[in-house]
């Protein structure tokens, strides 16, 4: 009976190798006047949306602002189709995982600061990963199956994910000529990964004349965070009368302490009527922490073309990202490049309306481990910005107060695959993690606020 028994736990050598999706690299836009034009404005955005997307945005901006944006709601649809299927001897048996996530995410807080006619200076605290679900799926049928006749199968399987990151750090930008200027900004980095993938399976009925319950639980884990250390360097050249280019470098992420656990366990356990069969327990564990210089994230080179004339602008922005692997962090992406278009147009001067297009394309390889997703998604944005001027008394009218409120939408559609699993536990234990069609949506509701002073 017990090597039969054994057979349970096939799904004990399910791990979590490979790279689990935590959504992409532009789940998220910061700045008012980006997340109305889809990021599209790294040649032409000054002020806050520059000390992210372009620090060469800040030099001879000219005011003191404060801004605020935030994600007030996301809505991801995320149905994780026939993710795990089981050949029975009742046929093929699949189960669907509902990944659905609900976020309200503080996206950036920027603080500028006018040093003189030339130079400006800012802090920036930024969320660019943001990313929780949990989801679970069961299956219970009548199966001959380990030798048991009609025997009462159980499955369940149960996968969770949280991902946040947070970039933190100051930017400069100088006005060199009329025409051109130039930005630095140097970001620390926190980010926290926590991924795990549990399985049970159960089964009960008559073996050899005798009741037989058998049940096993396999859990895998991976949990890791890191300090680490990233550099903007940025540029805008205005070309000809309107005609504005940009070109912005961010280095490799370095992670210069890390910390964490990956770990597994299996148990399993047969009762026949004279309790005779032992339970087994195996249980592995590895500590991830370590100091030195560790590759995150690749180096990304973005390059911008606009044309802005009195009333508004268009932009045009594609970027590529470096591939780029990681052991310790599990990590394993191939080149990406994406493109955004936008523009902006003023009805009044009170009230500015904006729309975009863009790509978030992933950088992961086809999935090779359950959960893992290898999804590109094409989505597109669209706004309104209202402003209010209040003149301060004795003060010139440059030196006014400058109120705005900005609401923005954007969404986006998911198309790619995600890692599955397909075993016939009554035939060997054969184990594959083969890809299954995804098909997400992503839904967001952008508001943000700002002061110039």
């Amino acid at each position: 009976m017990r090597r039969r028994i054994h057979l349970l736990l096939v799904l004990s050598t399910l791990t979590l190798a490979g790279s689990a999706a935590a959504g992409n690299t532009r789940s998220f836009l910061f700045g008012n006047e980006a997340a109305v034009t889809a990021g599209a404005g790294p040649a032409l955005y000054t002020g806050s949306d520059a000390l992210w997307y372009n620090p060469a945005g800040l030099g001879g901006f000219g005011r003191n602002r404060l801004s605020i944006t935030g994600t007030a709601f996301m809505a991801r649809y995320n149905p994780l189709r026939n993710l795990a299927v089981s050949d029975l001897s009742s046929g093929p048996q699949s189960s669907t995982l509902m990944a659905n996530q609900f976020l309200s995410i503080p996206t950036a807080l920027v603080q500028i600061f006018r040093g003189n006619d030339r130079m400006s200076w800012g802090f920036g605290i930024f969320v660019p990963k943001s990313t929780i679900y949990h989801a679970r799926s069961s299956l219970a049928s009548s199966e001959n199956i380990f030798g048991m006749i009609g025997a009462d199968y159980h499955r369940g399987l149960d996968i969770s994910l949280q991902n946040f990151q947070y970039d933190i750090g100051p930017a400069l930008g100088w006005q060199i000529t009329p025409r051109l200027r130039m930005g630095f900004s140097l970001m620390f980095v926190y980010e926290a990964l926590k991924r795990s993938t549990t399985v049970f399976v159960r089964s009960a009925g008559q073996l050899d004349g005798a009741s037989v319950t058998a049940f096993g639980y396999s859990t895998s884990r991976f949990d890791v965070s890191y300090y680490g250390l990233k550099a903007v360097v940025g540029l805008q050249w205005e070309l000809a009368r309107g005609w504005h280019a940009g070109i912005v470098v961010r280095s490799p992420t370095l992670a210069f302490y890390r910390w964490g656990e990956k770990s597994s366990s299996v148990s399993q356990h047969a009762l026949d009527g004279d309790f005779t069969s032992p339970a087994e327990f195996t249980f592995d564990s590895h500590s991830l922490e370590h100091w030195g210089a560790d590759l995150v994230e690749p180096l990304e080179i973005s390059i911008a073309l606009g044309h802005s004339r009195p009333g508004g602008w268009i932009g045009l922005e594609g970027s590529i990202m470096l591939p780029t692997a990681s052991k310790a962090f599990q990590i394993r992406r191939q080149m990406e490049w994406n493109i955004s278009l936008g523009g902006r147009l003023e009805l009044t001067d009170a009230v500015g309306v904006g729309a975009g297009l863009f790509t978030d394309r992933s950088p992961n390889t086809s999935p090779s481990a359950l959960g893992a997703q290898d999804v590109d998604f094409y989505g597109a944005t669209v706004g309104v910005e209202w402003s209010k001027t209040l003149p301060l008394r004795g003060k010139p009218d440059s030196e006014s107060l400058v109120f705005s409120t900005t609401l923005a939408l954007r969404t986006a559609l998911g198309i790619g695959s995600v890692g599955g699993l397909q075993y016939n536990p009554d035939d060997g234990g054969v184990l594959e993690t083969p890809p299954r069609d995804a098909r997400f949506l992503e839904l967001s509701l952008h508001l943000g606020s700002s002061i110039s002073y």
